[in-house]
């Protein structure tokens, strides 16, 4: 389903949300010569450790580790996809994603939502995570947007309740 997205060179395709009232955020999917990157790569593992107790899974988080979940666990995946949030100054600041995405059942879930840089202005997650529901709702037409989080996660269930879930 995101194959074409996937394969684009990086930063090709952006979605751009521009909501009243948010700080302007882009999108930009997670394609495959992220993986191959770096500088992508140990940013991505900074953000997982920093977050490390978010995860339903406790895993110990390296370069390389973090490499291989995004080859397997995001690129060859067909029903999921990572977008990276850059914010107004061209920073890249987070990451949202879907995952389990059934196009028979009209279904996906939110996913890897992950605010990676603690400076980001507030709100910020708010704007992506809206433009992530526009863009899934124009892209992928679905009846149903599943969510899960831990139950003492008060700062994500504060905005996912303001958006609605």
């Amino acid at each position: 389903m995101f194959d074409k997205l996937k394969a684009e060179p990086f930063g090709e395709h952006t979605i751009d949300c521009r909501i009243a009232g948010l700080p302007s955020v882009t999108l930009l999917p997670f394609t495959s010569d992220c993986v191959a990157n770096d500088e992508m790569i140990a940013l991505c593992a900074r953000w997982r450790q920093e977050n490390i107790n978010s995860f339903q899974k406790i895993f110990a988080v390296s370069h390389e580790g973090t490499r291989r979940w995004a080859r397997t666990l995001l690129l060859e995946r067909p029903d999921r996809m990572l977008f990276f949030v850059r914010d107004a100054g061209g920073t890249l600041v987070a990451h949202v994603g879907l995952s389990s995405v059934d196009d028979a059942a009209r279904s996906c879930e939110l996913d890897n939502i992950v605010r990676g840089e603690r400076s980001t202005p507030p709100r910020t997650m708010e704007a992506a995570f809206r433009g992530l529901i526009d863009w899934t709702y124009h892209a992928l037409s679905p009846t149903q947007i599943r969510l899960r989080t831990f139950c003492d996660n008060t700062r994500a269930l504060a905005l996912y309740h303001r958006i609605g879930f």
